[in-house]
């Protein structure tokens, strides 16, 4: 076996995208969905990941911005993660059990643009304390099923909106996703 191509550091999303040819196909997740284990590959990770990268250069962050992630971990996390990476960014970790208190102050001092939220008990942490997020561009909830909404703190937008975004900006500029990474 040829070890030489992980020899060269690289940037964890690149890793993803140099092997979707041999593995695009293969099961990279198993997620529970009504009572069953639903199949989520390789190549629609990637893809994941791509769009909400794509959203977040649409929606302006900068090549060091900053961009919480405060869920459980899931499939959207670590999509937000590794896209939080691709657009430039700076991915801030919020464990999930954090109190209102410790989500401002990691949010206010990382000084973070994006928060991706992990449902209506993160939003719900957010909105309790209001202070603290004026720098946030924009809540994306990564649970929600298509549904944009407003928050008394700022914009909330849906996991799936984030994905149309994303997705109208690759159209528009099919380039832009590898120039960026």
């Amino acid at each position: 076996m040829d070890v030489t191509r992980y020899l060269d550091a690289r940037i964890a999303p690149r890793t993803v995208f140099e092997d979707l040819e041999e593995r695009g196909e293969w099961v990279r997740f198993k997620v529970p969905e009504g009572g069953a284990w639903k199949d989520v590959t390789y190549r629609e990770f990637a893809e994941k990941i791509r769009l909400l990268s794509l959203f977040l250069i649409e929606s302006g962050l900068s090549s060091g911005d900053r961009a919480c992630v405060f869920a459980h971990n899931s499939v959207e996390w670590g999509a937000a993660a590794i896209a939080i990476q691709a657009a430039g960014g700076v991915m801030v970790p919020i464990y999930p059990a954090s109190t209102a208190d410790q989500v401002a102050y990691i949010v206010k001092h990382s000084g973070a643009r994006f928060v991706f939220a992990g449902g209506p008990d993160a939003v719900a942490k957010i909105e309790q304390r209001g202070q603290g997020y004026e720098r946030v561009r924009c809540i994306v909830r990564l649970d929600d099923p298509g549904r944009e909404a407003k928050s008394s703190v700022t914009r909330l937008v849906s996991f799936e909106d984030a994905l149309r975004t994303g997705a109208a900006r690759g159209e528009a500029d099919p380039t832009v996703f590898e120039r960026t990474m």
